[in-house]
């Protein structure tokens, strides 16, 4: 009897650990909404804002999104009336432009600091609300990204993009905010993807998470191209459900042990 009773204790302590270890592995669970841009509504390729949108993001400035395969074929249609494309293998420039290693759509943020004609005030921008955080814990954004120019000339004084240009990623979490390295990028080319992870600090249930496209020069598109955001909490639990968790196990050992001693 008192070996079944041991027994049915034992089983109800290693599923309150296993509960436990279920609620610390939810403190790692995802915070950001459609980080691949995969969801979306209007034209399969097009310009943020206009002919389509990202689900969950909100855009400044001149912002596309690109399924995979068109970013140097058909392009982006814009709100200008034509397409926006990229150098890449398709168009002439054998620069190895592929889509990220998370696959998939991917957004393009035009790092020029003056975006003549763009929806919307410049420097290009994307952002999130994130919602149901834990004020003091901390988070992790990782993400990919990397450097593309497009293709074409000024549309007003006929200069070809073809300068070698620069560009960078700024990522804000409300008032705190870390950069990417700058992106050295040779004309018509393409720097491959990089990816990259920054920690902040929640100080609100909900904050606002940034990309801001920085580059240059002036007149030549560098492109900042970004996919497969990911915002996860830090992988250690806090202490009491860790301790909690700790206690849980450490009573299960003990009774099985005296388990193992009654037989």
């Amino acid at each position: 009897m008192l070996n079944k009773q041991l027994s049915r204790k034992l089983a109800v302590i290693t599923l309150s650990a296993m509960s436990i270890s279920s609620l610390a592995a939810g403190a790692r669970a995802a915070y950001i909404q459609n980080g691949d841009f995969s969801t979306y509504t209007g034209t399969a390729s097009g310009e943020l804002g206009y002919n389509v949108d990202a689900t969950g993001w909100t855009y400044t400035g001149f912002n596309l999104l690109y399924t995979p395969g068109s970013a140097d074929t058909s392009g982006a249609p814009n709100h200008f009336g034509d397409s926006t494309v990229l150098w890449g293998p398709a168009d002439g420039s054998n620069n190895g432009l592929t889509t990220s290693p998370a696959g998939g759509n991917f957004a393009a943020l035009d790092a020029d600091s003056q975006v003549p004609g763009a929806v919307g005030p410049g420097p290009s921008s994307i952002s999130q609300v994130l919602s149901g955080l834990t004020v003091g814990q901390d988070y992790t954004v990782s993400f990919y990204y990397a450097g593309a120019q497009q293709e074409g000339a000024d549309p007003v004084n006929g200069v070809p993009y073809d300068m070698a240009t620069s560009t960078s990623l700024q990522v804000s979490w409300g008032l705190n905010y870390r950069s990417t390295p700058i992106l050295n990028n040779e004309g018509k080319g393409f720097t491959g993807w990089k990816q990259a992870s920054f920690t902040f600090t929640a100080n609100r249930t909900d904050e606002t998470l940034k990309f801001l496209a920085t580059g240059g020069p002036i007149g030549q598109p560098p492109m900042a191209l970004l996919d497969g955001v990911t915002v996860t909490a830090a992988s250690v639990p806090e202490a009491p459900v860790y301790i909690g968790a700790v206690a849980a196990l450490g009573l299960g050992a003990v009774l099985r042990t005296k388990l193992t001693k009654k037989n």
